[in-house]
């Protein structure tokens, strides 16, 4: 957990960076990193449940290790996972999506699987297929190969337009974004006393993905640090002190909130530090 928040505080810091999108590493989820997805990040593609399971054993990847999705649908969807099953439909936040492999040994995209996503998009309107490959080989003949078994299927699905999309604009599109609502941040600090400052944070339009906005700090001697906000109105209104139990004033260097909407819309904001 440290390593995480360290990485996404100095991102938010000094990159005005936060992730909308995941795919997990090795598309390994678990409770922990099931948990914290949920709180910030509204589109996850990791889900590599298959209609035709792989048929040789990988040694490395037996009883899910590495990203088990043997229980998880298997249509080309989004779903929201459950709090206590990942793999499951429940009510949690995010979107998890199917997300197959090209050019590698497991969980490939096979020609069945793209007519299933074609099927699907026929009989619903609309469907996500998805793939990921390495970035650090070469990947042009793979590429090429794909799209030539997506375009040769796609003759047998006449009515399916096909639209090229990154994978936020893909959620997007499925979920039939409109832009109405789109999360508004504003961010303010008021001194409560001469020891201590309370930052407010409010969505004035649209809400908080998740529990809570995130929070990012950087102190005046080069140290990050994220820490929680306290609830004051759910997905509308948070607050973070200030003072001796937490970081004093005059040790803030630079402070941030970002915060992502249902849609996928990220906003980050530079709080003023004159009070």
């Amino acid at each position: 957990m440290y390593e995480f928040h360290q990485i996404i505080t100095r991102r938010v810091i000094n990159f005005n960076w936060f992730p909308t999108v995941n795919r997990a590493g090795f598309h390994a989820i678990r409770q922990d990193s099931n948990l914290i997805l949920d709180q910030w990040i509204p589109f996850d593609y990791s889900n590599q449940a298959q209609y035709q399971p792989d048929q040789v054993d990988q040694l490395d990847t037996k009883g899910g290790r590495f990203g088990d999705w043997r229980r998880a649908p298997k249509d080309w969807k989004p779903y929201h996972p459950s709090y206590d099953d990942y793999q499951t439909p429940g009510n949690m936040n995010r979107w998890t999506t199917k997300f197959l492999n090209i050019g590698t040994r497991l969980r490939l995209l096979t020609d069945y699987e793209i007519r299933k996503a074609f099927e699907l998009a026929q009989k619903e309107g609309k469907a996500i297929l998805s793939f990921t490959n390495h970035d650090f080989r070469d990947m042009r003949k793979d590429i090429i190969d794909i799209y030539s078994r997506i375009y040769r299927i796609s003759e047998e699905f006449q009515d399916v337009k096909i639209y090229h999309c990154d994978a936020k604009e893909a959620m997007q599109r499925y979920l039939e974004y409109k832009r109405e609502n789109e999360l508004k941040l504003k961010g303010c600090l008021r001194k409560m006393n001469q020891d201590s400052i309370i930052l407010n944070v409010e969505a004035q339009a649209g809400e908080f993905f998740g529990s809570q906005p995130y929070l990012a700090i950087k102190t005046k001697d080069g140290r990050y640090y994220h820490d929680n906000f306290d609830e004051i109105e759910f997905k509308k209104k948070m607050s973070y002190t200030f003072d001796r139990l937490t970081l004093k004033s005059n040790q803030l260097e630079k402070v941030k909130v970002a915060s992502n909407d249902k849609y996928g819309n990220c906003l980050i904001i530079d709080i003023d530090l004159r009070v």
